[in-house]
């Protein structure tokens, strides 16, 4: 019978340390090259579908995990209840009973009913739907056509880190303080309040004059939105620009979100403190000392 071929010590190394020498390794790596290449095809051969769905996900899912904070956040941050005084056990009952056999108010019900209700759930779906429209719309649809379309055609003429200082200028101190952000409160304000007439959008737009203002929110754009966009125009193929975008931008949606909600928890503080004046019969405090 022939004899089978003796491996030698120096080859079974060498197959060891082939990096495919394992067949499933093998097969998984082939998988994730055919994978990688269809996703490559998709974002070429539907360009506007694949940033429309790429950016609107991110804005929803970086959204919703903002609100899942703030709602975590204000609950660690509410007092807890006073302990109620011990009573004897026949007198909470007889208590108890007492305040079965009254008939209960309908705003009272209907207290409890909403306060059950809030505790359930605070997610607010609403302002989650005008972020991921947004992210659909203007960092998808828009933000494409002006790479892909305008951009080349303002500054064909140029080449090299000139013609990407260009783009991150113009992106920088036009498009996005100019347009994205401004469009981007207006939704946020539409949204969340279900009002979609002029005064909600120029609403929005005073919230963001007001978050530049006061709050830095230009500074903050810029400290990311610059050196991402050298990398964006200067080493990132074209097709593939919007998404790269749109992975640095979750984590700025996050920032912008939680930005944009603090003109809501300011003025949801003043209506409470305006409130408890008013309860009281007091003076209502000036917005200085607030």
């Amino acid at each position: 019978s022939p004899m089978l071929p003796i491996s030698s010590p120096a080859s079974v190394a060498a197959d060891r340390q082939r990096p495919f020498a394992n067949p499933p390794l093998h097969a998984f790596a082939v998988e994730t090259q055919v994978a990688m290449s269809a996703v490559e095809s998709f974002f070429q051969s539907q360009p506007y579908v694949a940033a429309f769905l790429t950016c609107s996900v991110k804005a929803s899912a970086a959204d919703m995990l903002t609100q899942t904070t703030e709602n975590r956040e204000s609950a660690d941050s509410e007092p807890m209840p006073a302990p109620q005084p011990s009573r004897p056990s026949s007198f909470a009952a007889a208590v108890q009973k007492d305040v079965s056999d009254l008939p209960m108010s309908a705003s009272a019900s209907t207290s409890m009913s909403t306060s059950v209700d809030d505790g359930a759930s605070n997610f607010d779906f609403s302002r989650n739907l005008g972020f991921l429209l947004h992210g659909g719309l203007c960092t998808g649809l828009a933000q494409n056509y002006l790479y892909t379309v305008l951009y080349p055609a303002w500054f064909h003429l140029d080449e090299g880190w000139t013609l990407v200082a260009k783009e991150v200028l113009m992106d920088n101190a036009v498009y996005g303080p100019l347009v994205y952000l401004p469009i981007a409160y207006a939704f946020k304000m539409a949204f969340t309040t279900g009002d979609f007439t002029w005064n909600a959008f120029t609403s929005g737009v005073d919230g963001y004059i007001d978050d530049v203002m006061n709050r830095g929110l230009l500074l903050k754009y810029w400290s990311i939105w610059i050196p991402v966009q050298f990398l964006t125009f200067g080493v990132i193929p074209q097709h593939f620009q919007v998404a790269f975008v749109a992975f640095v931008s979750f984590f700025w949606v996050c920032l912008l979100s939680s930005v944009a909600n603090a003109d809501d928890v300011d003025d949801s503080d003043v209506g409470k403190e305006q409130s408890l004046s008013q309860s009281q019969k007091m003076p209502t405090p000036s917005s200085s000392n607030l």
